[in-house]
């Protein structure tokens, strides 16, 4: 700290908690406090109401242990979603923090900068395998169609020479089908790669995102590669979550615009190059 802001560092800070224990200091609200005092000694204190708070701290900044109870009536908060907590620790910093306490929470994940990278990389390969998956659907709903209507053909008691000619058809179909997942599969193997050449995507699993994924949907209110990203955000912006989508609700933005389609995808058949 005082190699980056030098030795006044603390004069940038409202307040310093040391050894503070997590996540017990976000669970357990007996854990004891202590004031450090400018010579490094160590003081016991009990901090009962927040207007305690500005004569401790003009003796020092400096704290050690306690917990979120301690914090918050040094700063002086009535509501946990007046603080914003930084980890990079899902079960001790974030999840706790936002579960137990409803903090504002931003989740650091110094991987995204190699994740992002991957992504420009794999752009154009995931651009053809889009376009290929539309194609697929285009076909397969191809299919239904003339599946349905060859139920109705064989409803009659003489089947019509309409009958062979969409057998032929579906077979065409069926074939172009079987093409097309020849080079899907492939294709998504080389995305797959692009990232890691075992696990893929840092956020999926396959195709879907992965358990640690919805941990941080559900439980991170940002994440970013490095907390100083957050230097790059004026303090007026207000920062919105996207829109989450029901399956029926991305179908029907399909329909008006298919090269969104993607499909629902057979991961181990999408690999299998075979």
């Amino acid at each position: 700290m005082s190699f980056l802001l030098g030795d006044d560092w603390k004069s940038h800070l409202d307040l310093v908690i040391c050894g503070a224990r997590k996540p017990g200091f976000l669970l357990d609200a007996n854990l004891p406090i202590f004031h450090v005092r400018e010579d490094q000694t160590l003081e016991n204190v009990d901090i009962l109401r927040a207007d305690q708070a500005p004569a401790l701290l003009s003796k020092s900044l400096v704290f050690q242990g306690g917990n979120w109870n301690h914090l918050h009536r040094l700063l002086g908060l009535r509501s946990g979603a007046n603080l914003m907590y930084v980890g990079d620790h899902m079960y001790s910093d974030i999840l706790r923090s936002k579960r137990t306490l409803g903090w504002r929470t931003v989740l650091i994940v110094p991987e995204l900068d190699n994740e992002m990278e991957a992504l420009q990389r794999a752009e154009d390969m995931q651009v053809r395998v889009q376009r290929l998956q539309t194609e697929r659907e285009g076909l397969q709903r191809a299919v239904d169609v003339r599946c349905m209507r060859r139920l109705e053909l064989k409803r009659e008691i003489e089947p019509p020479a309409e009958l062979a000619d969409l057998e032929l058809e579906l077979e065409q179909l069926h074939e172009r089908i079987n093409r097309l997942n020849g080079e899907i599969g492939p294709g998504l193997r080389q995305v797959h790669e692009l990232f890691h050449p075992t696990w893929g995507q840092l956020l999926k699993a396959g195709q879907q995102n992965s358990k640690w994924a919805q941990q941080v949907q559900t439980y991170a209110c940002l994440y970013t590669s490095h907390v100083t990203n957050l230097a790059l955000i004026s303090p007026d912006t207000r920062l919105r979550v996207y829109r989450d989508m029901m399956p029926h609700e991305l179908a029907s933005i399909e329909a008006t615009n298919p090269m969104l389609s993607g499909g629902f995808v057979d991961d181990n058949e999408e690999y299998d190059e075979d």
